[in-house]
């Protein structure tokens, strides 16, 4: 949640520097951002529980481990995501920098999937973690990307 609140704090403390203010188009604009943001890290979280076989986050039962979900999550974190850009579209769409916006969530989840998947590349075919494919240089590259 504090992605998401940050996007609107930072967003109102560079309009107050630049001698602007905030208005109700662009004060919900920020917090569609800051949700994205969180959706997107909802999406990623959902999909990785999958696939390290998790049971818990955060003390609860992760979304695929509920007996009516299973591997409906896969789609749930699917729909996260394209969820995004519905509502980025709909409240960003006719600002100049929506390109920009949308290339940048792009970015951030290629980045994310390509950690996701030197994680992934430490386990042996059968999913076993395998140490002999985990170096400190592979560790800084998931470090680096999966963040």
């Amino acid at each position: 949640m504090t992605r998401g609140l940050t996007v609107s704090t930072t967003l109102e403390a560079m309009m107050k520097h630049k001698g602007g203010s905030m208005t109700d188009e662009l004060t919900l604009q920020g917090q569609v951002v800051g949700w994205g943001i969180e959706w997107l890290q909802a999406c990623f979280l959902v999909l990785d529980d999958i696939m390290d076989d998790s049971i818990t986050r955060r003390g609860q039962p992760c979304w695929y481990k509920n007996k009516d979900v299973g591997k409906m999550a896969i789609n749930d974190g699917l729909i996260l995501e394209s969820c995004i850009y519905i509502l980025l579209k709909k409240h960003c769409g006719k600002h100049k920098e929506y390109s920009a916006l949308v290339d940048i969530f792009h970015q951030v989840a290629t980045q994310t999937e390509m950690g996701q998947l030197l994680d992934m590349t430490t386990e042996d075919p059968e999913g076993k973690l395998d140490f002999t494919r985990f170096t400190m240089k592979r560790y800084k590259s998931i470090v680096k990307f999966k963040t």
